[in-house]
């Protein structure tokens, strides 16, 4: 086994957040020696469009292959960059415009993303709006219908694309009626297979049929899919349905691995495991640096003690990859 390839395969897993608005020792150790695909920006990281310029041009700067760099620029409440460029109303108000409008306000908001390094919006939300008492959907949502949600949601794809931003589709198999916030517990969704299928999976379903590059999974329990696992954790969603049903080809990535949802539930090691059995290419870590280093040396081992196929690692490098190509993440000759 090749330990290079095994480490470099392992680093373009992992997603780290930078703590503040500069680089620092530990941000930089995970990009040049653990080699992390990904970085998050939050509003920690985000004062002014100038220092983010100047933060992304840093960090690509240590990378031997260039950094997916992601950012939850939604709309409404859900914005990381909050000077009135970036702007965007939530979900909810964007469907009341024209679906060229939608699609025009995302490759504006896609071209300004870009200028400051920005190559991929955590968005858009293909969650149907069926439960009130939703704490975390809620106006994130195009509406309350399998039609109005896919078609903004592919609006507002096809303008960060024209751009150049990947965008993401959130949250598989469907956040939409849950009444708990997967930040703090385990949100458990009962209904019949057939009314997944029908509401919450259909959007994806449509979107998956559609091109999107990229989808990320929910830590939400499913109890008609699975009675055990998350969806994040569950190969019988994350890899069952999402993949060989739906014939999904892209790049998954795993919602926050310290909310509480599943943090409090595993150990780190375990927690990984899981992940990457039940399908997930990129395992992203918001906040803990510490827990960045130990995700990625967590990867390498489970492939050195023979729980996890080397070949399953590479596969995730490769849709990684490959994404990363199609969207010219760089002139350099490296991918």
């Amino acid at each position: 086994m090749n330990k290079d390839k095994l480490l470099c395969y392992a680093g373009q897993m992992v997603a780290a957040s930078p703590e503040g608005a500069m680089t620092d020792l530990k941000l930089n150790r995970l990009i040049e020696e653990n080699q992390i695909g990904g970085v998050l920006l939050f509003r920690r990281s985000c004062p002014d469009s100038d220092s983010v310029r100047a933060l992304v041009e840093a960090m690509q700067r240590r990378a031997k292959i260039p950094l997916l760099v992601m950012i939850d620029q939604e709309g409404g409440r859900v914005m990381r960059l909050m000077e009135d460029m970036f702007a965007l109303p939530p979900a909810r108000e964007l469907s009341k415009q024209t679906l060229e409008q939608v699609e025009n306000d995302t490759r504006l908001l896609g071209k300004r993303l870009i200028e400051l390094g920005i190559n991929c919006n955590l968005a858009p939300v293909l969650d149907v709006d069926s439960n009130l008492q939703n704490p975390v959907i809620g106006d994130r949502s195009f509406g309350d219908n399998v039609d109005t949600v896919f078609e903004y949601a592919k609006a507002y794809r096809k303008g960060l694309n024209t751009s150049g931003v990947i965008a993401c589709g959130k949250h598989f198999p469907g956040h939409g009626d849950t009444d708990q916030d997967s930040h703090l517990t385990l949100p458990v969704v009962r209904h019949s297979e057939e009314r997944l299928y029908n509401l919450e999976i259909e959007p994806f379903k449509r979107a998956v049929d559609d091109g999107f590059e990229m989808i990320m999974v929910a830590h939400v329990l499913y109890e008609s899919l699975d009675l055990d696992e998350p969806a994040t954790l569950s190969q019988k969603i994350s890899t069952g349905i999402l993949r060989e049903k739906l014939g999904f080809k892209g790049v998954t990535i795993a919602d926050d691995l310290e909310m509480k949802a599943i943090a409090e539930r595993y150990p780190v090691k375990e927690l990984v495991y899981k992940l990457i059995n039940a399908g997930m290419d990129i395992l992203p870590v918001c906040h803990s640096y510490e827990l960045a280093f130990y995700v990625h040396r967590s990867i390498v081992t489970l492939v050195e003690d023979g729980s996890i196929e080397l070949d399953r690692i590479k596969d995730s490098y490769d849709r990684i990859m490959q994404m990363k190509r199609l969207f010219k993440l760089s002139q350099d000759t490296l991918i």
